[in-house]
């Protein structure tokens, strides 16, 4: 019996590449889960909020991104507070001041009067402008007219609108006949375009106009034929005239105006206390003859008087202030 031989086979395997052969996979973390999420919401966000700065100015146009109304509320939140920056001075219309009663100079003020003169108009630091804000400091009233000159300037992108200009918290009192310091203009009076007319029951800004005596009267109301409009950095001036003829007055000075569709208001004292006109306390007036003429001359009357010589330029008390020949334009 013969036996078939039986042919070797070998089995073969093929070789597998070491990146292909299996193995068990470890778990995937979650945060490599969320990240490729993660990275498409991303950049679906840049995408819209990108879209959406590029067309806000097409949706609100360039003055409501870059207005003035945006800018003026970045420069209140941001530092600016005042809308309207101001200064207030007194014109010079001479130094006629007069006190309440009971209310005296000081030495050192009498003594810069005693020292003072045309030559002299300066002593120990003090001059007749130092001395004039003393005295109102102290409660002082100019006779019989005040001229103040206001210096405004806008702080907003946006115009500013004043819609008036009017005197606030006045207070009526009896002419002071307390002392009188009377150092009258050597000049022509100043300029003004504003009449505060303490006389009127309601008192509001007038129009200055010109008198027969080189003086002002009140016109017709000042915004009723007039505007104002401050404009951002630049600066506006009013020239103000206040007068009264029956009462001491005592008020602060109020501006109403409009930022867009806004209203505000700001209040002007002068420098902590209201400003103060009186009228000349006169025992006696001057009186003329149909033509004109002076027949008589009037006389103010206080309890004590400090004049300017009009030869030497001193200053000093003067005898029978109680009587004291003044006249025209005063008495």
């Amino acid at each position: 019996m013969s036996r078939k031989k039986r042919k070797a086979t070998a089995r073969t395997t093929k070789a597998v590449p070491p990146n292909r052969q299996s193995k068990k996979q470890s778990p995937v973390p979650w945060w490599r889960r969320l990240s490729k999420p993660a990275a498409w919401i991303a950049g679906v966000a840049t995408v819209v909020v990108t879209g959406v700065l590029t067309t806000l100015p097409v949706w609100v146009g360039r003055e409501g991104v870059d207005g003035p109304a945006v800018k003026d509320w970045i420069r209140e939140v941001t530092r600016a507070k005042d809308d309207v920056r101001y200064t207030i001075t007194h014109e010079n219309d001479g130094w006629i001041i007069a006190l309440p009663e009971g209310v005296a100079l000081t030495p050192a003020q009498r003594s810069f009067l005693a020292k003072s003169s045309y030559t002299v108009p300066e002593v120990d630091g003090y001059t007749l402008d130092r001395l004039a804000g003393e005295l109102r400091a102290v409660g002082g009233a100019e006779v019989p007219k005040q001229t103040l000159r206001l210096t405004v300037e806008g702080h907003r992108n946006q115009p500013i609108r004043v819609d008036s200009i009017k005197p606030v918290n006045i207070h009526h009192q009896k002419p002071y006949d307390g002392t009188l310091l009377l150092v009258p203009p050597q000049e022509g009076g100043n300029t003004a375009e504003m009449v505060f007319n303490f006389d009127d029951v309601e008192p509001q800004a007038r129009i200055a106009l010109d008198d027969d005596n080189g003086g002002y009267k009140p016109g017709e109301p000042y915004f009723l034929k007039k505007t104002l409009t401050i404009k951002d950095a630049a600066q506006d001036v009013v020239v103000i005239r206040s007068m009264t003829t029956r009462s001491a007055v005592s008020f602060e000075i109020q501006i109403d105006y409009h930022i867009g569709d806004e209203a505000r208001h700001i209040v002007i004292d002068d420098g902590g206390h209201p400003f103060s006109i009186s009228p000349m306390r006169c025992a006696d007036h001057s009186t003329l003859d149909a033509d004109g003429a002076l027949i008589s001359q009037g006389h103010a009357s206080y309890q004590k008087i400090l004049a300017r010589s009009s030869a030497s330029g001193a200053i000093d008390d003067v005898r029978n202030p109680g009587h004291f020949e003044l006249g025209t334009p005063f008495c």
